[in-house]
C-alpha cells in the first residue's frame, strides 16, 4: 500500500490518480472537509482503491501507521508551507528505510509591480503590512492570525479562513467576529474584490502557494483596487520534488517494481 499525505486539493487528486493507475492507496489528512466542487465532480479514484484516514500524525503515530498498514512507500503531497510535516515524514522514512517521494504544486511567477512587496518569511509580514496605512486582509491561513493580532491593532486586521469549526475557533481567539469571513476557495477575482471592499482593505497579505491556489485572482483583484500586496514567498522545494502526477507515478512504479 502507498501512503499519501494530503492536505491540499492536489493531494486528494493525486491519491485518486495513483489508485486509477493500479496502486493501492491510503490518503491521510489532518482534517476532513468536502472538496469545493463536490465528490461527483472530483472522485477520489476507484471506490476500493483509496482508504481515507484523518487526524494529526506525530513521529510515533506515523511510524506505527507505516508498520500496521505495511506501507511500501510514502508520497508527501502536503501544502508547500507545511514544513514540519514534510520534515517529519522525510525523517521517519529515512529511519525506516522507506521510499519517500515529494509532490509540490508548480511554482507561480510573481509579477513585477510597484505595489507588490515580496518577503521571505512570515515573521516579516506584519512589519511589511504595517508600513502601509489602512485595513489589512489576511489570506495566509489561520495560524498566522495570532502574529498579526499581536503586532497590529486587531481592529485593522481582517481574515478569510476555511469554514472548519477549528479554524473559526482559532480565528475568533484573536479577532472579533465582524473581522472574519469563512469560505472555501479557490476564489474568483470578482469574489476577492467583493471581500476586499467589504472590509475596506488597503493591504492584502497572501502566500505564494503555487499554481492553482488562486493567488493570481487575489493579486489581480487587489491591484485593481490599488491595494498594496505583501506576498510571503514559498519555501524552496524539496530536492527531487515532482510537479506532475504521471512522472511521480512512473517513479513510484520504478521504486516498487524496478521498472525503467
Amino acid at each position: 500500500m502507498i501512503l499519501v499525505l494530503g492536505g491540499t486539493t492536489e493531494g486528494r487528486r493525486l491519491a485518486g490518480y495513483l489508485s486509477d493507475s493500479g496502486f493501492k492507496v491510503m490518503l491521510s489528512t489532518a482534517t476532513t472537509f468536502p472538496d469545493s466542487r463536490g465528490p461527483a465532480e472530483n472522485p477520489p479514484g476507484r471506490a476500493d482503491g483509496v482508504t481515507a484516514i484523518t487526524g494529526m500524525l506525530d513521529r510515533r503515530a506515523l511510524a506505527c501507521l507505516i508498520d500496521d498498514r505495511r506501507i511500501r512507500a510514502l508520497v508527501d503531497a502536503t501544502h508547500p508551507f507545511a514544513l514540519e510535516i514534510t520534515k517529519l515524514a522525510r525523517s521517519v522514512c529515512e529511519d525506516l528505510n522507506l521510499p519517500y517521494l515529494r509532490f509540490e504544486r508548480a511554482r507561480e511567477e510573481i509579477p513585477g509591480h510597484p505595489d507588490i512587496i515580496l518577503i521571505d518569511h512570515l515573521e516579516d509580514a506584519p512589519g511589511a503590512a504595517a508600513m502601509n496605512g489602512g485595513n489589512i486582509f489576511l489570506a495566509t491561513g489561520v495560524k498566522s492570525i495570532e502574529r498579526f493580532a499581536n503586532e497590529i491593532p486587531p481592529e485593522r486586521v481582517f481574515a478569510r479562513v476555511l469554514p472548519w469549526p477549528q479554524s473559526l475557533d482559532e480565528a475568533l481567539k484573536w479577532l472579533p467576529p465582524s473581522n472574519v469571513i469563512a469560505a472555501l476557495g479557490p476564489f474568483t477575482r470578482e469574489f476577492n474584490v467583493a471581500c476586499f471592499n467589504l472590509f475596506n482593505a488597503r493591504i492584502l497579505v497572501t502566500k505564494n502557494s503555487g499554481a492553482g491556489a488562486g493567488m493570481e485572482a487575489k493579486i489581480s483583484a487587489a491591484l485593481e483596487l490599488k491595494m498594496k500586496v505583501v506576498i510571503i514567498d514559498r519555501p524552496h522545494p524539496v530536492d527531487g520534488a515532482f510537479t506532475d502526477f504521471a512522472a511521480l507515478a512512473a517513479r513510484l512504479e520504478g521504486v516498487l517494481y524496478g521498472a525503467v
